[in-house]
């Protein structure tokens, strides 16, 4: 029973941590990034590809492969991202579970608790518990760095230090930055060294060993940049990005740690985050005053190394590291909570101890109200994945009822990437059409759905219903609503395979008037899909061969 009542506050902070992550998986809308990844694990997952290469790195390169194969195990299950999602939230409620057991094993059980908590209500680490990205699923493996490190080497596990350097190598394959935490392996190693003069070499032999299997788990991505060099292109040319100053970094961290929201109480997490590194500073030059250092290092190394190597450092370098900060401010309340004067304790009086839970709960309490507010209050109006996939579902179930096919058009603004509705598309028997592309003219019509404000097709699309506040629906006559009204005596039947059949006029009987737009639509076919991309050269002249427009359409997509 005493068993049970020890493990029923972490186990009630883990659901809470879970809820908090997997209730609104589908509020937000997905990004360019979202898309790419998990169209490459959908590859790996339904059609049996092999990936050795991730998603394009901003500076040049290719992420590893890791996260796709991660991801590829939601959507073995579906294609839908909402569970790809829920499974990013489970990576990460692990994280808080290894919160908890490091601050256990290292300092206290209610430091422990209180990192625990703090992590699981956090607004920002709540976003990046949703997001299928790569930082996203970077916080377990840091964690588990973290916490094999002190075990490791702090507290003489063995097994702790041969996962200690894979740990590391899967961070590093979700997110590269990482790596900069590798310092954190020569503290605790130096320090395990010098205290334990006796074991040195089995500690060498155990890290050596650790190290090797972290390579070997880099071949796949290192075979892919091999390949990848021996047909070189602009993504195999690194572009370092410089880093933008201190100023930004501190902007940076500040914001994230106060969940970027102009509030009285933003500095309140970002100021007691500063006061307990300090602390844990101050404590590291005494022997027990290791496992501070290690978790001040694991979320400081990253900005600082930066910062010195004038390397790239954004505001989601924070992910991965979340998991130390809670740590740092973890260890420092329940330092000032631990009822006996061990060095633990910061000061041993009863005021500050009573000062611990209204604290704790006001920030919890903060967070959650954070939590629970709708993103349109800061973010402004915006869309959301599950108002997208219901609107896809509607136009899907009219287009089965009627016998027509579905469409789903494609736009290209940047925000709304074309790759989110080819993930979307995945699984139907329905077809994407970019901006830009010629639009299918199915026999018996189509359903089309997309943005509510998409006017790239105002010829086809417009009127219709509107699904949510979002999305529109419009029905596209059959084929034969579409004939030619510029027609050449016989069909002209090209070397790529289509069949042009003449020209359609946006308005009947129109024709082209100086400096006057004169909109015209080509009617083709695809007779053999080509193996190549390819454009459709439309030139106008006149009858002395002069030149007066042009336009370069792209073809459907190779097959």
């Amino acid at each position: 029973m005493k068993l049970s009542r020890n493990y029923l506050a972490i186990v009630l902070i883990l659901l809470l941590a879970a809820y908090l992550r997997w209730a609104r998986v589908g509020l937000d809308p997905m990004g360019a990034d979202d898309a790419v990844i998990s169209l490459k694990a959908i590859s790996v997952a339904r059609h049996g590809q092999v990936e050795l290469l991730g998603s394009a790195m901003s500076v040049g390169f290719w992420h590893s492969p890791f996260s796709i194969y991660l991801y590829a195990i939601p959507y073995s299950l579906t294609p839908d991202p909402r569970i790809a999602r829920l499974f990013t939230g489970a990576l990460n409620v692990i994280a808080v579970a290894l919160v908890y057991l490091t601050g256990k094993k290292v300092f206290s059980r209610p430091a422990a608790l209180i990192a625990a908590v703090l992590y699981a209500v956090h607004p920002e680490a709540l976003i990046s518990g949703r997001g299928i990205w790569n930082p996203n699923v970077a916080a377990p493996f840091v964690a588990l760095f973290i916490l094999t490190g002190l075990l490791g080497y702090y507290h003489n596990n063995r097994w702790a230090r041969i996962i200690h350097l894979p740990a590391l190598s899967l961070a590093v394959q979700c997110h590269p930055s990482a790596i900069l935490l590798l310092p954190i392996t020569l503290v605790l190693g130096g320090h395990a060294l010098r205290q334990r003069p006796d074991r040195r070499r089995e500690i060498i032999g155990q890290t050596m060993i650790s190290g090797a299997i972290a390579a070997l788990t880099l071949l796949p991505w290192g075979a892919g940049l091999y390949l990848a060099w021996q047909s070189p292109s602009a993504q195999t040319v690194i572009t370092p990005l410089p880093n933008r100053g201190w100023g930004y970094t501190f902007t940076t961290i500040y914001e994230g740690l106060g969940y970027w929201r102009k509030h009285y109480s933003q500095p309140i997490v970002p100021v007691l985050t500063a006061i307990a590194s300090l602390w844990l500073l101050a404590r590291s030059f005494r022997k027990e005053g290791m496992p501070g250092l290690a978790v001040v290092m694991g979320f400081f190394l990253v900005p600082v190394l930066a910062l010195i190597l004038n390397a790239k450092y954004r505001g989601f370098y924070l992910t991965p590291e979340y998991p130390n900060v809670f740590l740092i401010q973890g260890a420092f309340i329940g330092g000032v909570a631990a009822r006996h004067g061990s060095w633990r304790g910061l000061i041993n009086t009863r005021a500050l101890r009573w000062l611990v839970p209204p604290l704790v709960a006001f920030i919890v309490g903060l967070h959650l109200i954070y939590a629970f507010t709708p993103p349109e209050s800061y973010l402004g109006p915006r869309y959301s994945l599950d108002e997208q996939i219901a609107a896809i579902n509607l136009a899907e179930t009219r287009a089965r009822a009627t016998g027509r096919d579905l469409i789903l058009l494609a736009p290209d603004t940047g925000n709304e990437p074309p790759y989110l509705w080819e993930l979307l598309n995945e699984g139907r028997d329905a077809r994407v059409v970019w901006h830009g592309r010629g639009l299918p003219l199915p026999l018996n019509g189509a359903v089309m759905v997309g943005f509510a404000d998409y006017a790239a097709r105002p010829f086809v699309f417009s009127g219709g219903d509107i699904v949510g506040e979002y999305f529109r629906i419009v029905d596209l006559p059959p084929a034969d609503h579409f004939n030619p009204d510029l027609a050449p005596l016989q069909p002209i039947r090209l070397a790529n395979g289509s069949t042009l059949f003449g020209f359609l006029r946006e308005t009947r009987d129109s024709l082209p008037s100086a400096n006057q737009q004169w909109t015209i639509f080509l009617i083709w076919r695809v007779d053999t899909p080509s193996a190549e991309d390819y454009k459709i050269f439309v030139h106008l002249i006149n009858d002395r061969g002069d030149k007066y427009a042009q336009l370069d359409v792209p073809a459907l997509p190779v097959g």
